[in-house]
């Protein structure tokens, strides 16, 4: 059984695969569990937070805003905007 690890970020726990690898720390592994860093990555760059990026992605149903394809791992989902930096929804 391996040994579940405490994200800092969002307090929940889960095994050391949910971690990215960071070699100078005493563990090895960064403090927030992946899905906290790709959030706070998103709300860098973007200005979305999560729960804006759920709305959005709950609205369009999983499905790029232009052609209505499905989301996957080959076709990930992009943030479009509008001149004046307004988001307007997922693209593929």
């Amino acid at each position: 059984m391996t040994d579940l690890i405490k994200c800092t970020k969002c307090r929940e726990d889960f095994d050391e695969s949910w971690y990215a690898t960071d070699y100078r720390r005493r563990s090895s592994r960064t403090p927030w569990c992946r899905r906290c860093l790709r959030a706070a990555s998103r709300l860098r760059r973007t200005g979305l937070d999560q729960d804006a990026y759920d709305a959005l992605w709950k609205r369009q149903e999983a499905r790029c805003g232009i052609c209505r394809v499905p989301f996957s791992d080959d076709c990930p989902a992009r943030i479009d905007r509008t001149a004046r930096g307004a988001v307007r929804g997922l693209l593929c």
